[in-house]
């Protein structure tokens, strides 16, 4: 539970509005317990995200680079979705709305106004102390990171009250391999003084170890279709995050799907959930499995992100497959354009749902249920998908 003081901190930071002082790329750093630095950048330029981000370490730099490479000038399709999902940060927001918090995260607010003597203030704006990690889902801080935030942010408001001292000159680009300021804290006053910005040149992209060799050999000695090619995607779906996952993982991974296609018979796509290394490792191996299955193998396999080429560069060496990259590939972007209309249409939903009910009689009093105390008469597709995913684990625990 956030204390006190430190939403006290939070909305003294934003009494300042130094974001309005300086610009995205004015980044300065902050020593922080255990002899770590904290980079910190005032966001909220352009009004539409207000926070103070804190990078923690050359990882947390590294992510931040990573997320940078999104140019929306030239987009790179599904990159740009694990660019944008790479940061490895802690924040504190300015949120309008409760929408995206947690319970217990507005439950901590309401105590806070009422300890302030602002409750069920209209508007009154909420500051979200949160953590953000590669690929999963937003969540509150725990104690240590909200130590360190609120250190960031106390160095922040005296970067705002010492504006031309701390930050004389603004940048209008990212600071890689530069001095900047690093604001030190000793006893109740702070020191001053430069460190130098790590400098990064490739995005680390995460490879997946290798199946075990006498699969690899088995799927290398099957004769080649002589121009036949398979279309892999690899896609971050911000879906499927469901309450119920939310209470197992205050932090859960967002799904990782891979999907192939190819021109002679339909290819189940590969969903997983858990952490990097894990998770691509298994999907490393279910995709090895397939190809064990199948009675030839492509001369070609072509992807449409450099995430999914670095996947798979070790594995296509490995079976002596031809890997390609080329965006964008219109039957991948046709078959998630299908899939995410299906799976956000709640007739759709709801059709498959009676199907599952008609051979399942708990599915059946469930829907019956939903549907009696759905006063309004509309389909809802995320109250559908509540239920469905409830249905399915049930189903799976019996």
């Amino acid at each position: 539970m956030i204390r006190k003081k430190s939403f006290d901190t939070a909305m003294t930071y934003f009494d300042t509005f130094l974001w309005e002082h300086v610009s995205d790329c004015d980044m300065f750093a902050v020593t922080l317990p255990g002899d770590r630095i904290g980079y910190c950048i005032a966001m909220g330029a352009l009004g539409n995200h207000i926070s103070l981000a804190l990078y923690i370490g050359k990882e947390g730099l590294a992510s931040l680079y990573k997320m940078l490479a999104y140019d929306e000038d030239h987009p790179q399709g599904p990159d740009d979705d694990f660019n944008l999902r790479a940061e490895t940060n802690l924040q504190c927001v300015l949120q309008f709305t409760d929408d995206a918090m947690t319970e217990e995260e507005y439950q901590g607010i309401c105590r806070y106004m009422k300890q302030i003597d602002m409750e069920g203030q209209e508007g009154f704006p909420w500051p979200s102390l949160t953590s953000w990690a590669a690929r999963r889902v937003p969540y509150p801080v725990n104690r240590q990171q909200e130590d360190d935030l609120v250190l960031a942010l106390k160095a922040a408001i005296y970067v705002d009250a010492h504006l031309d001292e701390v930050l004389p000159v603004l940048r209008d680009t990212m600071p890689w391999g530069e001095t900047i300021p690093l604001l030190t804290k000793e006893g109740k006053s702070w020191k001053v003084s430069e460190t130098v910005v790590p400098t990064f040149t490739d995005i680390d992209y995460i490879i997946p170890d290798l199946p075990d060799h006498s699969l690899l050999d088995f799927i290398r000695r099957k004769p080649v279709k002589e121009d036949t090619e398979d279309l892999i995607s690899m896609r971050i779906l911000d879906v499927f995050i469901t309450e119920e996952l939310t209470k197992e993982d205050p932090a859960p991974y967002y799904p990782l799907m891979m999907a192939r296609h190819s021109k002679d018979f339909f290819c189940p796509p590969i969903i997983s959930h858990g952490v990097y290394q894990k998770d691509y490792n298994a999907m490393l191996e279910e995709l090895a499995e397939q190809y064990a299955d199948d009675e030839f193998r492509p001369e070609y396999i072509i992807v449409d992100s450099w995430h999914a080429f670095h996947f798979l560069k070790e594995f296509c060496e490995a079976t002596n497959i031809t890997l390609q990259y080329a965006y964008p590939l219109e039957e991948m972007e046709t078959m998630f354009d299908n899939m995410y209309e299906d799976m956000f249409n709640p007739v759709s939903m709801y059709q498959q749902f009676e199907e599952f009910a008609e051979t399942h009689p708990e599915a059946r009093r469930l829907l019956d249920q939903y549907l009696k105390q759905n006063n309004k008469g509309e389909l809802d597709a995320e109250e559908l998908y509540e239920l469905f995913s409830q249905i399915m684990e049930d189903s799976s625990n019996d």
